[in-house]
């Protein structure tokens, strides 16, 4: 199973990305050594070999992010996600999230590592609160700078 075409990184994101780091993520990717997991892994940078779900396929650089295919494994984790993307479990979406790291200078980030590109399950209600938790945070940064 594969979805092509999937916006793994987004350069609008407020992060800068060190061509190094990209450079190192197409390496991985051409190895076929870009592996990712099922679920919010938090503060983990090592990739659970127990738990890999996909490998990301045809890693593209473009002015706007980084996008890639998604090759769907026959592991427990990968079955799971066939059920979601199914449609099997009505009310359960999922998201790609970027786990990597950096160093914040003056409210600038930049991305020093890309361990893994992992799919996150959701379901609507979790969606609308992070969202709306997203709001939130924006108007107290922006009323933060104002004063």
């Amino acid at each position: 199973m594969k979805t092509e075409n999937i916006k793994l990184s987004d350069f609008n994101n407020g992060r800068i990305y060190d061509k190094k780091v990209l450079d190192d993520l197409v390496q991985r990717c051409n190895d076929n050594k870009l592996y990712g997991e099922l679920g919010d892994t938090k503060y983990e940078h090592d990739v659970n070999i127990s738990n890999i779900s996909h490998i990301v396929k045809n890693l593209e650089i473009f002015d706007d992010g980084i996008y890639g295919d998604i090759k769907i494994l026959d592991t427990q984790s990968g079955n799971i996600i066939k059920s979601l993307i199914s449609g099997e479990y009505d009310g359960l979406g999922y998201n790609i999230s970027e786990r990597s790291m950096g160093i914040v200078e003056n409210g600038i980030a930049t991305v020093t590592g890309v361990f893994s590109y992992d799919i996150i399950p959701f379901t609507d209600d979790e969606y609308k609160i992070k969202n709306r938790r997203r709001k939130i945070e924006k108007i107290k940064n922006i009323i933060k700078t104002k004063k």
